[in-house]
C-alpha cells in the first residue's frame, strides 16, 4: 500500500442540515515508485486563500509536495470537500508551467484522458470518486521535483446561534492563510480558537484576515464571526446580468436561545428498522440512537416505539406519557430488537402516522433506517399523509440511501441526520433533540410579490429551531421590486417578516446565481437517485456544472498541456469545447463569463514586485482573486483576468498583496479602468481626383481604425504618435460611395459611422463629411 501524507484528521459524524460544525475539507497525497513500492512525498508549502461574500465562501488551496528521492514517482491526490462543498477549480504545475483544468462531461474527459495516458503521458483528471470525495492522479514526478496542486472549493457557511464559522484543515504549521470577508451587514466578534490572527478593513469595506501563527497543535484553521443584524432580520440578495434572468437568495436567522417556558411538550414516535439489511453494526447503532432519544424525553412528552421489517408492530397502540416506568419499558423493548425480513418503509410510515393521538401536542416521528426500500412507495406514503406530523429521518450504517431519507424529511418538514460512527450518536442525537424540543417557528411560508419566480429551493419550507437559519435560493424570471414575505407561527401566534429587493440589470452578487445553480443541481441529482437516470435530468446537471464550473458525478476537471494531445484527443477536445461554448451561450448569466466589450485576449494586469517574492495576488473589487506570475522579459508580475459583465464602467482600485521572500507582507492598491463604451470620434474626408483622404480624430486615446466600402474594399488607417488620430487614403471609382468607418479605442471597444463621398469624373476636388 502507498504511504499517505494526511493533511487533517478524518471527521466522521452525523450531518445535520443546518449545523455549523460540518466536516471541513480534507486532502491527502499517496506516492509510490513505478515498481509499486510506497514512497514519501512530504507537503513542503501550503497557501490557503478564501473570499467570503455574504456567507458564500470560495477557498483556493495550493499545496506543494516534494519528491525527495531519486526515483520517478506516481502520486494520487485525494480531497474530501466536506458536506455542501463543491470543487470549482483545479490546476497543477509541470515545472514552472501551470496547467489549468476545464470542466467537461465526465465520459468525454475520461475518453481524452485514456487516449493520452495510453501513450505514456499523464494529464490531470479530477473526478468524483464518492460522496464529496475527489481524486487526481499525478505521473510522472521526477526525483527532486516539487509538484504544486491547486484546488478551489465553494461552500455556503451556515449561521448557527448567530455565528458563522469557517473551517479548513491545515497541513503545515507555517501555512499562509488569508481570508477576505465581504458582508454588507457588517460583522462583529471576529475570532479564531486555533490561530492568532490580524485583521484590517480595506477601502472597499472588506475585512482582511491573516493567520499569523497556530495557537497549539491544531490541524485546522477555524474562524468565527457574527453578522450584525437584528433578531428575525429578513434579508434578500440579488444577482442579475443585463438581458438575463435574475437570482434571489433569502435568509432569516432565529434567536440564539429560547426561554424554558417555550420548550414544547410533544408526542415522539421512534420507528426502528429491524430488517435484514440492518444486520450487525447498523442495527446496533440504530438501537443506541433510539435509546439516546428515550433518555432525552422531557416533562410532558409522550413516547411510542414502532418496529418494522416487511411488517410493523408497536410497543403501545398510541404514545404514552414518558414517566420513568414507560421509559424503562421503551428501553427494554428496543434492547430486545433482532433483525428480521424485508424492508417496507412505506408500510412503516403509514403505520406510524396512524398511531398518533391527534390532539393538541405536536407529533414528531423519528425514523431510524438505512433507507433500502422502494423509494416511490415511501414518498407516496409520506405525501398522502395530511397531518402536521414532522418526520425526522436518521440514517445509520454505510449503506444509507441518503436521497430517499433526505426527500422524505423535506416532504414532512423535518430534517435528515446521517450517523456513520457510533462515537457520534450521543452528540448528534442530543443536538437534534435540542432542536426538536424547541421549535421556534413552524408552518413557514415564503411569498414573493412583484416579480415572477421559478424553481425555488428548498421545495418546502422547514420548521425553524433556536439558533437556526432559513436559506432560500430562487431564479427570477422578471425585473422589478421583489416584495419578500416570510410567514409562520411562533408560540401559536401568526407572524410576518417583510423585506424588499430590487431585481434589475447590474445587480452583481455572483455567489447568488451560483448558490441557485448548486441547489438546482442537488435537487436534480436527488431526483435521479429516486426516479432513475433520465436524459433530460442528466443533461441539465451537465449543463449547469459546465456553465458554473464544478464537479458532479457527471462532470470532471480535465487539465492537459496542449503539446501532449494526440490528433484523436485534439478532435475529441475540440468537439467538447464547441459543446461547452454552446452551453455557456445558453447560460450567459453564469458566473465568471467575460463581457463582450473586452478584447479576445483577456486584459492584463502588471505589477512591479521583487522577482523572489513568494506570492503576488490581486483582489479585484468585483470579487475576483488572481495570483500573478513573474515575467522575466518585462520584469513584472502579471496576470490575465476576466471582467464580469455586470461590472459598470469606471476607475476601480485593485488591491495587491505581496508576500516577500522573508515572509513580510506588503499591501498596495493600483487603479484600473473598466471601459465598455464605444469611442467618440469625428471623420473628415477630402477628395483629390479619385483618391479619398480620411482622417479620424478621437476625444480619447485610440487603438485602430478601419474603412470599408460596399464593394468590399478595406484599408487600415495609420495611428498618430499621440494616439488621438488616424489617417489614410482610399482610391475609388467615379460616383457616389458609402464608407463605413470603424474605430477602436485602447480598451478595444468599437464604434462606427457612415460617411458619404462623391468622386467626380473630372479633376475636381470635393470635401464631404
Amino acid at each position: 500500500m502507498a504511504k499517505t501524507t494526511t493533511l487533517s484528521s478524518l471527521f466522521i459524524a452525523a450531518a445535520l442540515t443546518l449545523s455549523a460544525h460540518s466536516a471541513a475539507a480534507q486532502s491527502s497525497f499517496e506516492a509510490r515508485t513505478e515498481a509499486g513500492a510506497e514512497a514519501n512525498m512530504p507537503l513542503v508549502d501550503e497557501r490557503i486563500t478564501a473570499v467570503v461574500s455574504g456567507q458564500y465562501s470560495r477557498t483556493t488551496i495550493r499545496q506543494t509536495y516534494e519528491n525527495r528521492s531519486k526515483d520517478r514517482l506516481e502520486g494520487r491526490y485525494i480531497i474530501k470537500a466536506g458536506e455542501g462543498a463543491r470543487v470549482q477549480g483545479f490546476s497543477y504545475w509541470n515545472g514552472e508551467k501551470k496547467i489549468v483544468g476545464e470542466v467537461f462531461e465526465k465520459q468525454i474527459a475520461r475518453q481524452v484522458y485514456e487516449e493520452v495516458t495510453g501513450l505514456g503521458r499523464d494529464p490531470g483528471l479530477l473526478e468524483q470518486v464518492g460522496e464529496g470525495a475527489f481524486s487526481f492522479r499525478v505521473f510522472p514526478i521526477a526525483g527532486g521535483e516539487k509538484k504544486p496542486i491547486e484546488v478551489t472549493l465553494g461552500k455556503w457557511l451556515p449561521r448557527s446561534a448567530g455565528v458563522v464559522e469557517y473551517r479548513m484543515p491545515v497541513g503545515l504549521a507555517g501555512a499562509s492563510i488569508r481570508v477576505s470577508i465581504d458582508d454588507a451587514r457588517g460583522i462583529t466578534g471576529l475570532s479564531s480558537p486555533t490561530h492568532k490572527i490580524t485583521s484590517v478593513k480595506s477601502k472597499g469595506g472588506q475585512i482582511e484576515v491573516r493567520a499569523t501563527a497556530p495557537k497549539g497543535q491544531s490541524k485546522e484553521f477555524v474562524l468565527r464571526y457574527s453578522p450584525v443584524s437584528k433578531p428575525w432580520q429578513l434579508s434578500g440578495y440579488v444577482h442579475k446580468d443585463k438581458g438575463h434572468d435574475g437570482y434571489l437568495a433569502v435568509t432569516l436567522a432565529t434567536p440564539r436561545s429560547v426561554a424554558a417556558s417555550k420548550v414544547t411538550a410533544k408526542d415522539v414516535t421512534i420507528v426502528l428498522d429491524r430488517s435484514g439489511s440492518m444486520d450487525g453494526p447498523p442495527l446496533e447503532h440504530a438501537k443506541l440512537a433510539a435509546k439516546a432519544v428515550v433518555s432525552r424525553l422531557g416533562k410532558g412528552d409522550r413516547i411510542n416505539v414502532v418496529l418494522f421489517d416487511d411488517t410493523a408492530e408497536s410497543l403501545y397502540k398510541l404514545p404514552k406519557a414518558a414517566d420513568d416506568k414507560v421509559k424503562a419499558e421503551a428501553l427494554a423493548y428496543i434492547d430486545k430488537v433482532q433483525d428480521g425480513g424485508g424492508t417496507d418503509i412505506a408500510g412503516a410510515l403509514r403505520y406510524a402516522m396512524k398511531a398518533q393521538r391527534g390532539d393538541a401536542l405536536p407529533n414528531v416521528i423519528l425514523f431510524l433506517t438505512d433507507g433500502q426500500s422502494s423509494a416511490q412507495q415511501a414518498l407516496a406514503a409520506a405525501k398522502s399523509d395530511k397531518s402536521d406530523a414532522r418526520l425526522f429521518t436518521i440514517g445509520v450504517g454505510s449503506g444509507v440511501e441518503k436521497p430517499l431519507l433526505s426527500r422524505l424529511a423535506k416532504q414532512k418538514r423535518g430534517r435528515f441526520t446521517y450517523i456513520e460512527s457510533p462515537d457520534a450518536i450521543g452528540a448528534r442525537i442530543s443536538r437534534l433533540y435540542s432542536q426538536i424540543e424547541s421549535p421556534v417557528m413552524v408552518d413557514v411560508e415564503l411569498i414573493v410579490d412583484g416579480v415572477r419566480l421559478s424553481r425555488t429551493y428548498p421545495r418546502s419550507m422547514p420548521d425553524l429551531y433556536r439558533g437556526d437559519e432559513l436559506r432560500i435560493a430562487t431564479r427570477v424570471r422578471s425585473a422589478g421590486t421583489a416584495r419578500i414575505t416570510v410567514k409562520g407561527m411562533i408560540a401559536g401566534k401568526p407572524v410576518i417578516f417583510r423585506a424588499s429587493a430590487q431585481v434589475k440589470d447590474g445587480m452583481a452578487k455572483p455567489w447568488v446565481g451560483r448558490l441557485w445553480a448548486e441547489s438546482r443541481t442537488d435537487d436534480l441529482l436527488e431526483e435521479i437517485a429516486l426516479q432513475g437516470e433520465k436524459d433530460e435530468l442528466k443533461n441539465e446537471v451537465i449543463d449547469l456544472a459546465t456553465a458554473y464550473n464544478f464537479v458532479t458525478p457527471y462532470t470532471s476537471f480535465l487539465a492537459i498541456p496542449e503539446s501532449e494531445l494526440t490528433r484523436a484527443a485534439k478532435s475529441t477536445l475540440k468537439n467538447a469545447r464547441d459543446r461547452k461554448a454552446k452551453i455557456l451561450a445558453a447560460h450567459k448569466d453564469a458566473v465568471a463569463l467575460s463581457r463582450k466589450a473586452m478584447p479576445p485576449g483577456d486584459p492584463v494586469l502588471k505589477v512591479k514586485a521583487p522577482k523572489n517574492a513568494r506570492q503576488v495576488t490581486a483582489y479585484f473589487p468585483f470579487g475576483l482573486e488572481k495570483d500573478l506570475t513573474f515575467d522575466a522579459t518585462t520584469e513584472h508580475w502579471k496576470v490575465r483576468f476576466l471582467v464580469p459583465k455586470s461590472v459598470k464602467d469606471g476607475v476601480y482600485e485593485v488591491k495587491i498583496v505581496i508576500v516577500h521572500n522573508d515572509g513580510k507582507i506588503e499591501m498596495a492598491t493600483i487603479p484600473y479602468t473598466i471601459d465598455s463604451s464605444g469611442p467618440d470620434f469625428q471623420v473628415e474626408t477630402k477628395v483629390v481626383g479619385g483618391v479619398v483622404r480620411i482622417k479620424v480624430t478621437g476625444k480619447e486615446l485610440l487603438r485602430a481604425a478601419t474603412v470599408l466600402t460596399a464593394a468590399g474594399q478595406r484599408i487600415d488607417l495609420v495611428l498618430s504618435a499621440d494616439r488621438m488620430s488616424l489617417e489614410g487614403e482610399l482610391e475609388l471609382k467615379p460616383g457616389n460611395h458609402q464608407l463605413k468607418v470603424v474605430v477602436m479605442d485602447r480598451a478595444r471597444n468599437e464604434s462606427d459611422k457612415q460617411v458619404s463621398v462623391s468622386i467626380a469624373k473630372g479633376p475636381l476636388a470635393q470635401v464631404s463629411q
